[in-house]
């Protein structure tokens, strides 16, 4: 005589079933939290890329307050479509920061040229461009409708991060 129970039905494997369905459901949850962790630690890293480029663009506008004030007079040769970072603003109106090429080294000032040391982090060194404005009326003139030698000028500084697809632009205007 064979032993067991001939009226215990045999298994049919719902164990296993229920099983492999809660670890694919504890996977799926998994592979979404790597995802959003992923996600947010890419968010973090071009925040601070973006911070970086912003300090060089900042640190750019303070240098080339400093070449201006050692260097530039309203002598200086400044020329339509810049030459070394020295502009003229355009006649058509456009802003000078839109249509320059700023890898064009003849047509931009590099940082350092107001003698500042180098900055840690950064994938090039930021660009400036110096436009002189035109003259502008001052008020509290005795005679109406006299321009004053205003000295006005424009200074854009183009920072990069650590990568050269993050960048800042940064502009001040000055009376010198």
């Amino acid at each position: 005589m064979i032993s067991g129970n001939k009226n215990k039905p045999a298994q049919a494997g719902a164990a296993l079933i229920v099983s492999l369905l809660m670890l694919l459901v504890l996977t799926m949850l998994g592979v979404g939290a790597m995802q959003s962790t992923v996600l947010e630690e890419k968010m973090a890293g071009n925040y601070r890329n973006r911070n970086v480029a912003f300090n060089a663009a900042e640190t750019a506008l303070r240098d080339a307050e400093q070449y201006l004030a050692a260097n530039i007079t309203p002598d200086s040769p400044f020329a339509a479509g810049c030459a070394s970072g020295l502009c003229l603003p355009d006649s058509s109106g456009t802003p000078v920061w839109e249509t320059i090429d700023w890898s064009d080294a003849s047509k931009v000032l590099t940082y350092g040229v107001g003698g500042s040391g180098a900055i840690a982090g950064i994938s090039s060194n930021p660009t400036m461009i110096i436009e002189i404005l035109d003259e502008l009326p001052q008020s509290g003139s005795l005679e109406a409708g006299v321009v004053f030698d205003s000295n006005l000028y424009r200074i854009t500084a183009r920072g990069v991060g650590g990568t050269d697809s993050a960048v800042v632009i940064l502009q001040e205007t000055l009376k010198n």
